[in-house]
């Protein structure tokens, strides 16, 4: 599965997090396509992880992107690092499902 997930920061004490894209199999140009309908700034950094190739397509479009560190305990790292901030979700069942399996 490929999940497109957009966060910003209120008020440097909210989270806010909106899923664009929960989708297996996409393409590097359907990515960039869901990113830039989603307010993607060309030249900005995201991360990325599990599939060079994929990464590299998304290079040869004009993207910056970086490959994600996922070290020992990265998950509840990050659930421990979330949980420093209020979190406000935009509705979407993929995500209710996904943010379910890291209960």
């Amino acid at each position: 599965m490929t999940a497109i997930i957009k966060i910003g920061i209120i008020d440097r004490r909210t989270l806010v997090v909106k899923l664009c894209c929960y989708k297996p199999g996409i393409t590097a140009q359907a990515i960039k396509q869901i990113m830039n309908a989603n307010s993607y700034i060309s030249g900005v950094p995201f991360y990325s992880e599990h599939d060079p190739e994929k990464v590299s397509e998304l290079r040869r479009l004009g993207m910056v992107v970086y490959f994600a560190n996922k070290g020992e305990k990265s998950e509840w790292n990050g659930i421990l690092k979330c949980q420093e901030f209020d979190v406000n979700y935009i509705y979407d069942v993929n995500l209710v499902s996904e943010l379910t399996s890291y209960q």
